[in-house]
């Protein structure tokens, strides 16, 4: 569990598109219809900041958030790398919402590292 686990449950942070991002994906929820949307930042084969937005419940919006918070500083082939069992272990939960909210923030990273925004083209 990350030692500020506590923090993004209490103030999840990042919650914003991003303008002049890298990289975007997009998750969403077959069930109730709720998406969520990832914004990447890269330099120099890095993630240098992550950003996400959802109209989910409480535990997509920290699920967003720590995807955002994980991913910073990983090259793409190590966020790439990144699980839903990663997310639960800093979250510290393991229950059905916690299990299917992490689902849905990695299946946005996937989608954001497998679809790089076409060049030139306008961003958010």
């Amino acid at each position: 569990m990350l030692p500020s686990s506590i923090g993004f449950r209490l103030v999840p942070g990042n919650f914003s598109p991003m303008k002049g991002a890298d990289l975007h994906g997009r998750a969403q929820e077959g069930g109730c219809g709720h998406a969520l949307d990832l914004w990447l930042k890269v330099e120099d084969g890095r993630v240098a900041a992550g950003s996400y937005t959802t109209d989910g419940c409480e535990s997509f919006v920290i699920c967003g958030s720590l995807v955002a918070h994980l991913v910073r500083g990983r090259t793409l082939q190590e966020a790439a790398a990144m699980d839903v069992e990663d997310v639960l272990e800093a979250l510290g939960d393991g229950d059905d919402a916690s299990y299917h909210s992490a689902e849905l923030a990695v299946d946005a990273l996937r989608d954001a590292l497998a679809n790089p925004w076409p060049a030139p083209g306008p961003r958010p």
